[in-house]
């Protein structure tokens, strides 16, 4: 066997050889626990601890004051920025913290000192905006407002109201755009988001899913456009500069039962299921301008006969270029590859396949692999009539005692980690005689390789009661897993690292041979060997 280098030729790639010799594994191991009075969030590597408006940096284990803050004000969603593209003065961008408070007022602050560089004020009274979300594309921030009734300002949401979205620029921090989405002119929408270039409705009467052009509708329709903000003196107050005043061009409508869309990193799609059998399913790529159709799409597991859902938190890409992605079917996790693709200038097709993707329930030597069950089944039939068959009978596990809490992608890694509750009495969907079962459920945490689908660690976690705790998080970033669980009073924050298991044990490390003396013939040529001969012969 060769390791490295050309063949023939005296030169090894000596690292090659002491990956062999190592064969480290690398597990998830605890690395900081942080417990916290009150609710509190995790986004890079920072603990933001809304009560005390402080947060804490896990690398230096310190904390820093956010300052600016009212007393009487609560933080319910952060975001920190901190990639940003080259500012043209030539200076170093600034990581931003964002912080968004139950008065309407959102804060760019340092992230290192916690200073408030500059404060905006939402319309509070008209709207509750309550998430902060990030168009890293075009160096943005938006947020979607929910309408409230009037004198409710702390309060409840007008049910069928027309949910508005706010904008704001990074660098320079300015207030872009604040659009009211008006069901007459966005087709009974009910939320909204804004990707890249595209602003992307869900609606209902019928349930359906719109791409709109945002560059086009703020260029014609925007009444006013306001300057960078300047000092962190006061809180500028931004009003409705985007009135429309005829329908906008529709890039593409999706009609479904339900459509669902996937926002972060840098994975936008979008999977609808029609509502006739003589549609297909779609899948929408937002950055793209063309429509490919989902061929062989399957149905399993306990949610047969029910429409195809897919939202947030039940479905994630594996990979850029969509060939791979994950969706959750009750307690089921199916993982679909895209097979092949047709790109002509009039038609854009993808088939799609699936894949045996079943959760391993016990320790056995299909471990990292995908594990298949003892029944079949054939084809699946939905609400609206659409029979879904296979070509070939897939063995699937109808009964698995795995309950999927949470999912998050690791981008840096290429790890999708599910939260998981597993239930140890049922392992075996049947007790021993005269063993008791055991009621607990244990916490895992199983990560899955992105590219090839396979199961790359199970972490046992902190036990987590679903039903005792109100908010369950899991964040993974960077080859590092955080949990944090709150329980109504106070928030458990866990920090799990990706580490060599056998570190402390591996062999010295090996200098890599640059050169080796030349290479000495033991054996002779028949030339020399003539001569050798001649000079043993004894003389005549």
């Amino acid at each position: 066997m060769e390791l490295g280098g050309v063949a023939g030729s005296s030169r090894y790639d000596y690292d090659a050889v002491r990956a062999l010799i190592r064969s480290a594994t690398r597990k998830y191991m605890p690395y900081e626990t942080f417990r916290v009075r009150g609710l509190a969030t995790y986004s890079s590597r920072r603990l933001i601890m809304p009560l005390t408006h402080q947060f804490v940096a896990m690398d230096a284990l310190c904390t820093i004051p956010i300052s600016g803050l009212d007393f009487a004000e609560r933080i319910i969603s952060t975001l920190v920025v901190d990639s940003q593209p080259p500012r043209l003065d030539g200076e170093v961008p600034t990581t931003l913290l964002l912080v968004l408070s139950n008065l309407g007022r959102l804060r760019f602050c340092h992230l290192q000192t916690g200073e408030c560089l500059h404060t905006f004020q939402l319309p509070i009274r008209r709207f509750k905006f309550k998430h902060i979300h990030w168009n890293k594309a075009f160096s943005e921030v938006w947020l979607l407002g929910r309408a409230v009734l009037p004198g409710h300002e702390n309060g409840s949401e007008r049910a069928g109201s027309s949910p508005s979205i706010a904008v704001f620029e990074i660098q320079p921090a300015r207030f872009k755009a604040l659009l009211q989405l008006d069901k007459n002119d966005f087709q009974n929408v009910y939320a909204a988001g804004l990707e890249d270039d595209v602003l992307v409705t869900f609606n209902t009467s019928p349930h359906s899913t719109t791409l709109y052009s945002f560059d086009e509708i703020y260029r014609e329709h925007c009444t006013q456009v306001y300057d960078p903000a300047s000092s962190a003196n006061g809180s500028e107050l931004i009003g409705f500069n985007v009135k429309l005043n005829k329908k906008p061009k529709k890039l593409l409508d999706i009609k479904g039962d339900f459509s669902g869309v996937y926002f972060g990193g840098c994975c936008r799609v979008i999977l609808c299921e029609p509502q006739t059998f003589r549609e297909n399913y779609v899948l929408r790529e937002i950055s793209s301008n063309q429509a490919p159709f989902l061929h062989d799409l399957r149905l399993l597991g306990p949610q047969q006969g029910v429409a195809l859902t897919i939202d947030c938190s039940t479905m994630m890409l594996c990979k850029d270029d969509s060939s791979n992605f994950l969706r959750f079917e009750g307690i089921h996790l199916a993982c679909y590859e895209v097979s092949s693709m047709i790109a002509e200038p009039n038609r854009s097709e993808v088939r799609v396949r699936w894949r045996t993707a079943l959760l391993p329930m016990r320790r056995s030597a299909t471990d990292g692999q995908w594990l298949t069950g003892p029944t079949y089944r054939d084809s699946v039939t939905t609400r609206f009539g659409r029979t879904s068959r296979s070509n070939v009978n897939i063995r699937v596990v109808d009964n698995v005692p795995v309950r999927v809490i949470k999912s998050t992608y690791d981008g840096g890694a290429d790890l999708i980690h599910l939260l998981t509750l597993y239930d140890v009495a049922n392992v075996d969907g049947c007790t021993t005689i005269g063993a008791e079962p055991d009621p607990d459920w244990i916490t895992l945490i199983i990560s899955i390789r992105g590219v090839t689908g396979e199961i790359y660690k199970i972490t046992p976690v902190r036990k987590v009661d679903i039903d005792a705790l109100r908010r369950v998080e899991l964040v993974g970033e960077d080859e590092i897993l955080v949990l944090t669980c709150y329980d109504g009073k106070n928030t458990i924050a866990e920090m799990y690292c990706l580490r060599e298991e056998d570190a402390k044990k591996w062999q010295s490390e090996v200098a890599k041979v640059d050169s080796i003396p030349d290479y000495t013939p033991v054996a002779l040529s028949r030339k020399q060997r003539r001569k050798q001969r001649a000079a043993r012969a004894p003389d005549r």
